[in-house]
């Protein structure tokens, strides 16, 4: 395959690649800010509720925080990757002209070598949430304060960081697609098909985070619906059994009001549940890295050089590794 480098593409295409990388780095600075956790609400299943989702953010394995520094850490490996294969391309170029120079006097053509950084493994695991399970409350009142006093501020803070990081991986993944298509636009040869397609798949895996991260953002505002169904719920009994003037039977309906109410809001806590188990998905498979020697050993020449001007007809098959020094 034909060979073709623009240098100025490539060169800005590294350029890029780190920026972005730094873009991701601080896109998952953000999840570290979440304050969701399991003092989210005093109500048993809200709780839970709370501390699961606060875990997805900036929790262990398959949360944001550990997806997105993982993810940070792919693309700042692109930046690497393209650059060390630029400098082998160009690298070996610049050997092999020294081969043609002196290939009528001999000589030595020189040796280098190029390190290709490995690629981390992503760590985009499946994260866990544990179905939330409603216990009985002690009593009416301590069941309204503890949902009087829920944190809604904290799931409606952690919801719009759901929606926030959508929207900065969106803007990664399409700058991504965007480096990709200007090297495919203006750059030949394998290895130039090569870094694109690695580009391409890390920006289609900041398109599937952003999709899930909506996801995980809608799951969070359903917090809000939970509370407060779960409130009205409670303050309408409790307005219905004071009523109830015999203290005896009063006491009895707050009993069986408390022993029922686990049963009857299970199902509506359930639906805070997030539908997906992971944010992102990639190939686990990396990329070794190394070092490629360049450059050759020694030319046997007559020890005289040739001049060969005018010789060579254009359009030669050296043309492929002439044009690397084109931009």
């Amino acid at each position: 395959m034909e060979i073709y480098l623009d240098h100025g593409s490539i060169l800005g295409g590294v350029s890029e690649l780190k920026t972005i990388g730094q873009k991701a780095v601080a896109t998952a600075d953000q999840a570290a800010q979440n304050s969701l956790n399991a003092s989210f609400s005093g109500v048993s299943g809200l709780d839970q509720l709370g501390g699961n989702h606060g875990g997805v953010i900036n929790g262990g394995a398959g949360s944001a925080i550990t997806v997105l520094q993982s993810y940070a850490e792919q693309v700042s490996w692109l930046s690497g990757a393209l650059a060390a294969s630029y400098e082998a391309l160009t690298g070996q170029n610049a050997f092999v002209a020294r081969g043609m120079d002196i290939a009528d006097e001999g000589g030595a053509i020189g040796q280098d070598g190029v390190s290709f950084p490995t690629r981390p493994r992503p760590r985009f695991e499946n994260f866990t949430f544990t179905p939330p399970v409603v216990l009985p409350a002690t009593s009416m009142s301590q069941l309204s304060a503890d949902f009087s006093s829920t944190k809604i501020q904290d799931s409606v803070v952690a919801a719009r960081m759901w929606h926030q990081m959508s929207a900065d991986v969106t803007e990664i993944a399409a700058q991504l697609q965007a480096v990709a298509s200007d090297l495919g636009s203006r750059n030949r040869g394998d290895v130039i098909e090569a870094a694109i397609a690695r580009v391409s798949e890390v920006a289609r895996a900041g398109e599937t985070f952003a999709m899930n991260s909506q996801v995980m953002g809608s799951s969070v505002e359903r917090l809000s619906f939970i509370k407060q169904q779960g409130a009205v719920t409670v303050n309408l009994a409790m307005a219905a059994i004071a009523a109830i003037p015999d203290p005896v039977a009063r006491q009895a309906a707050e009993s069986s009001f408390l022993a029922s109410f686990p049963a009857s809001y299970t199902p509506t806590v359930a639906t805070g549940i997030p539908p997906i188990r992971n944010l992102m998905v990639m190939d686990p498979a990396p990329d070794g890295g190394g070092e490629i020697a360049l450059g050759g050993g020694t030319v046997e020449g007559t020890g005289s050089k040739h001049d060969a001007t005018g010789l060579r007809a254009p359009g030669a098959p050296l043309e492929s590794l002439t044009s690397l020094q084109r931009a």
